[in-house]
């Protein structure tokens, strides 16, 4: 079945019927009877919200007036409002990073991770003030917090119930690209943002939502991957047609076709004598012509094909008539381009351009850009 689809029990729903539970529903003082209701949204028993959230065995702090996700711990009437869970940056994303208050005048590498992706989902909002709670929850649950992703599993059931199969699955991967950008905005992917974002697919139905982007949306994948390895977590070539060295690893490979630069030429030249008319439309020239070849302009031209292999020490290109080592202690220049990359090494006087044909020269550069930094150090 498609990971979209509803499920047997969601698809058994008449769409016609209320989203909220028909009485009985769990009040204040059934919370421990033997028989309660299983998890969801019901009327607030305290009555100072619409919805409230029953965990299957209590009331939770988590209500709804007005399509809004709100906290409001529970408590007899008349307590104080609730806090919109969106309204105080400063509980719901910077908790995810547990750091310590550096110097007001020299913020430190973290808070000042911590400020730039507060800033891109601030940003977020006011570029897209229309979008939906579940949007919002999203962003805020790929960012760590956790009470967003305790909340999340009930509005992704929600607009399960709202929307057909086509339009939920637009907007939840709508909601899902938008959080893990936001999360990207600092371009540093850690171990602990990776699995919040894996959550955060779990929670939209998607098994591993890393594949999911691979499948449909490259572009992110070269992000998230490059995120990756500015953290320093470097992916593993198992297939390598490179014989490593001794305790050499190879990191990517990519089929590429290796460019070399021609001169384009044109004749250019004149001619003199004289032309004799012999007949009406007929001529007869005698003289000569002088001319010479000129270089108007250069081109590419493919010189052969094979793999370029990137390891922890050297990138090789393994063609099919020649093979090319570029270690890093003697990289002095990277070009990166839409389809390729051009590498300069200080033993080697012309640059070598290679077109990718299969694979991303973004990860390739982004891999020699960081071994290579790696090598100085």
């Amino acid at each position: 079945m498609d990971r979209w689809a509803f499920s047997q029990a969601a698809a058994a729903t008449d769409f016609r019927q209320p989203l909220v539970a028909s009485p009985p529903w769990p009040s204040v003082d059934s919370v421990n009877a033997p028989s309660t209701p299983p998890p969801g949204w019901f009327p607030d028993p305290a009555e100072r919200y619409q919805l409230r959230f029953w965990s299957g065995t209590s009331w939770t702090e988590h209500v709804s007036a007005d399509g809004r996700a709100l906290v409001d711990p529970m408590g007899p009437p008349g307590t104080a409002p609730a806090t919109p869970i969106n309204a105080a940056p400063e509980v719901a994303a910077s908790d995810a990073l547990a750091t310590t208050t550096p110097a007001a005048d020299k913020p430190g590498f973290l808070e000042r991770r911590r400020r730039k992706r507060e800033a891109a989902r601030q940003q977020a909002i006011a570029d897209d003030a229309s979008r939906d709670e579940l949007q919002s929850t999203a962003i805020d649950a790929a960012l760590g917090d956790t009470v967003a992703m305790t909340a999340l599993p009930a509005l992704v059931a929600t607009a399960r119930h709202l929307y057909s199969d086509r339009d939920f699955e637009s907007r939840a991967w709508s909601a899902i690209t938008k959080a893990i950008r936001v999360a990207l905005a600092d371009d540093i992917l850690s171990a602990d943002e990776s699995e919040h974002i894996q959550r955060l697919g779990e929670a939209f139905g998607i098994t591993s939502v890393f594949d999911e982007v691979a499948t449909r949306d490259s572009e992110l994948l070269e992000e998230l991957a490059v995120a990756e390895i500015n953290d320093g977590r470097l992916p593993i070539e198992e297939n390598s047609p490179l014989i490593p060295r001794s305790g050499e690893v190879a990191h990517y490979s990519c089929r590429v076709a290796l460019m070399k630069e021609t001169a384009v030429r044109e004749f250019r030249g004149g001619s003199q004598g004289v032309s004799i008319r012999i007949a009406k439309g007929v001529n007869y020239r005698v003289g000569g012509v002088r001319g010479r070849s000129v270089v108007v302009g250069t081109t590419q031209t493919e010189q052969d094909t094979g793999d370029l292999v990137i390891t922890d020490r050297r990138a090789v290109f393994i063609g099919g008539k020649r093979t090319l080592e570029f270690r890093y202690d003697r990289l002095i220049a990277l070009e990166q381009y839409r389809d390729g990359i051009r590498m300069n090494v200080s033993n080697r006087q012309t640059a070598s351009l290679f077109i990718v044909k299969s694979g991303s020269p973004t990860i390739a550069a982004a891999l020699i850009s960081h071994l290579a930094a790696s090598a100085e150090r």
